[in-house]
């Protein structure tokens, strides 16, 4: 079956939503294949869950070797490996004690509910933020293609700007001005909103206004942690403590289906374990793959691989740009394997339209990118294995597509 078949056949039986029209095979490393066999260096990981890249043949073995032994336990036993895995958490996080989820919007929930539960309130969160497809994070979110008309968040959230578009004195201005918020919960860096970096020293001040304001601090870490900025999690990057953090996606790097909510032990003395759970939540076989993915981020030394190839490919995308794009403005910004490409014209409607035609002429050409949640840039959210030489190839290809568009 070829890719637009198989495309239309899948959307019309699952009634489900496939931005691009070709149909996933397999992959290798940081490059993926249609049904067609036609290869594609991917620069998105799935939305930055292939942390490891694909088919890793380390990770394969290990897959093998737990479906041969235990593939599910019931969630009221406690196995070996759940305690391998939550051990292995806790040793980046000493005094934190550890939640099972399936994954970012499980995990979300559960962090709202544990901190709800402690001091009701209404939440916080920023403009352009996403944290998940459930009643209650599509209610959180901010971006219109995240949002159903009648879903609504039983949640009362109050929006900040985000962190590019205020200042300290905003934020607690943001806190004086409502009083009830005691949960704010924020991606370290907006990965759906555009790869939006906060400034040097923001997040040590913004954690200081919380706790002035006896406000605690969630991180979702769905897109940050695990290696993707150059550093294991963004929150020893910015040295701060949050009351609790989640983790999913490159956390199994997509090898099974899991995530976490670490939240500190003082807040937890009054909440009982069992009364967080979920059927599929950590698997001895989930538990297994998830520690090996760790283990090779580490082992393989991706966090540093991350840093530095993150910061070429950033590089050479600034430069083939810069020597294409003689009439149209464009910023490109990121840290670690986080990229975002943003079209500044005047017309907001105009640079959407150019971030759509770019991403399909790019995938067209043999590279794959994504866009952000409200399609007015693309993103970059590479496998942490991609190496200079996958760069290079990347970028001749999108320089292809620059030549042939004349911007």
């Amino acid at each position: 079956m070829d890719n637009k078949k198989l495309y239309r056949t899948i959307r019309d039986k699952m009634g489900a939503s496939y931005y691009v029209p070709i149909s996933f095979k397999d992959g290798n490393n940081y490059t993926i294949r249609d049904v067609e066999d036609k290869e594609y260096i991917d620069l998105s990981a799935g939305y930055a869950v292939a942390n490891i890249g694909y088919n890793h043949p380390e990770m394969l073995l290990s897959q093998v070797k737990y479906l041969l032994k235990s593939n599910y336990a019931p969630t009221w036993m406690p196995t070996t490996e759940s305690l391998e895995l939550a051990e292995k958490l806790i040793s980046y996080f000493p005094g934190y004690k550890c939640l099972r989820t399936t994954g970012g919007s499980n995990g979300n929930e559960v962090a709202i509910s544990v901190f709800y539960n402690l001091c009701g309130g209404e939440i916080g969160t920023f403009e352009r933020s996403y944290h998940g497809w459930s009643q209650t994070t599509l209610g959180m979110g901010e971006i219109d293609k995240f949002k159903l008309p009648n879903v609504r968040n039983e949640y009362v959230t109050k929006k900040l700007p985000p962190p590019n578009q205020h200042t300290l004195e905003d934020v607690e201005e943001f806190f004086i001005e409502n009083p009830l918020v005691k949960i704010f919960i924020a991606e370290p860096i907006l990965g759906s909103g555009g790869v939006i970096i906060p400034e040097e020293g923001y997040w040590k001040s913004f954690q200081d206004i919380c706790k002035k304001y006896n406000v605690f601090l969630i991180f979702d870490e769905t897109i940050t942690a695990f290696g993707r900025m150059g550093h294991m999690f963004a929150t020893h990057y910015y040295g701060v403590e949050p009351d609790g953090l989640i983790f999913a996606k490159g956390m199994s790097s997509g090898y099974a289906s899991i995530g976490a909510v670490l939240i500190k032990e003082e807040h937890l003395k009054s909440f009982k374990f069992g009364d967080v759970s979920a059927t599929f939540a950590w698997t001895p076989f989930s538990c297994a793959v998830t520690t090996k993915n760790i283990e090779i981020i580490e082992k393989e030394n991706l966090c540093n691989n991350s840093k530095i190839v993150g910061q070429y490919l950033k590089d050479e995308l600034i430069r083939i740009f810069t020597k294409h794009c003689k009439r149209t403005k464009f910023e490109i910004r990121g840290i670690g394997m986080m990229v975002a490409i943003k079209f500044l014209t005047d017309n907001e409607k105009h640079n959407i339209f150019l971030v759509g035609r770019l991403v399909y002429e790019m995938i067209d050409e043999g590279v794959m990118f994504c866009y952000s949640g409200d399609n007015d840039s693309i993103i970059g959210l590479p496998p942490l294995t991609l190496d200079k030489e996958g760069v290079d190839k990347s970028i001749r290809l999108i320089e292809n597509v620059l030549i042939r568009k004349d911007l």
